[in-house]
């Protein structure tokens, strides 16, 4: 599903939405991600925009997860799609 060192953006089942880099599929339906970060408001973006338009994240909030930022999505996924340009 996931394809190690490109960037996703995923929705969790819990309303939580991330982003971050793969590191590598850990299971079918997971992967380890580095560099991940919470998206807490969008800015009044749509999801797909914010993930494919680099000039709509600047009014966009996001928040580092953990020390790290390493983050290891489980086995369930709402949706997931590929995150363009840079993470914050």
């Amino acid at each position: 599903m996931f394809e190690s060192g490109k960037k996703y953006m995923i929705c969790l089942p819990q309303g939580w939405v991330l982003i971050g880099e793969c590191v590598e599929q850990s299971g079918p339906f997971a992967a380890k991600f580095r560099r991940a970060h919470y998206v807490v408001r969008t800015g009044g973006q749509p999801w797909g925009i914010l993930a494919s338009n680099t000039t709509a994240r600047q009014t966009a909030i996001f928040r580092p997860i953990g020390v790290n930022g390493e983050a290891l999505i489980g086995s369930i996924i709402l949706w997931a799609c590929e995150w363009a340009g840079e993470l914050p």
